[in-house]
């Protein structure tokens, strides 16, 4: 072999391993994001129930109720419905 076809050669494999450098890194993402396999051993459970809490015995009196921070969080909620 002369001078230059050593040199072909190598630059050859140099790009060909360049390039699987390349798809491994740019591969590796994907594989990374797999969901992991449930644990086999332990049954699966369903979703946990919420627990409600009990409605109010009667009516709230007007007095407990605090008018101006009751109408700053309703104001509130209405500005961010519309937006």
């Amino acid at each position: 072999m002369n001078k230059w076809q050593v040199r072909y050669r190598w630059c050859s494999f140099s790009s060909i391993f360049l390039v699987l450098i390349i798809l491994l890194f740019t591969t590796m993402p994907a594989f990374a994001q797999r969901v992991a396999p449930r644990d086999p051993v332990e049954p699966a459970q369903g979703k946990p129930q919420p627990k409600l809490l009990a409605r109010p015995a009667g009516v709230v009196a007007r007095q407990a109720v605090d008018e101006k921070s009751m109408g700053a969080l309703i104001g509130n909620a209405m500005r961010l419905w519309r937006d």
